[in-house]
């Protein structure tokens, strides 16, 4: 489509059967001025296969990566392409629920100029989770947890571009790492819908999460002075370092640490 409003931008590698599913439930969606860019990223399955028996589309844009990039290059390269107004995430193996979610989200973002970025609660398993809705809420939480889950946001897409995009350097949290950034410029909500089936496959192993620890710390670290409750922070994350090179993830203590965590934030929807 020439001027779509919505360009929903999907980064894949090798979850062709996944990525079915992710983009039937786009299509599904009762908002249709849209766009869907899908960037692969060197899948060897039959991943190009699939996404070129699309291509004849016109809602599609298909682009196939010459090297294996990652995810957050593959997401800025689609992102770059887009042409939306409005840029709204899905991971290749995550599904929309509510076939309303881009009219509500848009529906936000067109009435709330100051706004520059609205996430929807979501669902794993049988469990639902919500994130703070106000902006005033989710600031207080950002310095601690990311309180987006990437698959329910949707941006502007100029706010992307002002605040630099995703940061390539960084493996993991380039989702918080974007959001720390364009809090500085525009404001947050979410909205209390639950409109998303996020894949019990998403969570990070063991290793990845000791590994995710340290960078989390560092890429918090220049906005202690911009969002609330910056000293109480500093110290969590220290906290946080020290206390799982005791304690094993994926222990008691460690699930324990979760619930009370979750209670904390009240993550869970009652």
């Amino acid at each position: 489509m020439s001027h779509p409003k919505v360009s929903i931008v999907i980064a894949t590698f090798n979850r062709r059967e996944a990525l079915v599913k992710a983009i039937a439930s786009v299509l599904s969606q009762n908002y249709r001025n849209i766009e869907l860019v899908i960037v692969n990223d060197c899948s060897t399955d039959d991943t190009r296969t699939y996404l070129e028996s699309l291509s004849n589309d016109p809602r599609f844009n298909i682009i196939h990566n010459e090297l294996n990039s990652g995810l957050q290059k593959s997401l800025n390269i689609g992102i770059n392409e887009a042409k939306g107004l409005y840029i709204a995430r899905l991971d290749d193996d995550d599904i929309w629920t509510d076939e309303d979610k881009l009219n509500k989200q848009v529906n936000f973002l067109e009435t709330n100029s100051d706004f520059g970025l609205v996430g929807t609660a979501y669902r794993i398993g049988d469990e639902e989770f919500a994130n703070p809705e106000s902006d005033f809420e989710i600031r207080k939480q950002i310095l601690f947890r990311c309180p987006f889950r990437h698959s329910t946001v949707m941006f502007r897409k100029r706010l992307w571009e002002e605040c630099g995009t995703y940061n390539e350097d960084l493996k993991y949290s380039e989702d918080w790492d974007l959001w720390l950034k364009m809090g500085m410029k525009a404001k947050f909500a979410n909205i209390s819908d639950v409109t998303v089936e996020i894949s019990e496959g998403d969570n990070l192993t063991s290793e990845y999460f000791t590994k995710q620890l340290p960078i989390n710390r560092k890429l918090v670290k220049p906005f202690y002075s911009f969002y609330p409750n910056g000293f109480t922070a500093r110290f969590y994350h220290w906290g946080l370092t020290i206390f799982f090179t005791v304690i094993p993830v994926g222990s008691f203590v460690h699930r324990l640490f979760q619930k009370v965590f979750t209670k904390t934030f009240s993550i869970e929807k009652p």
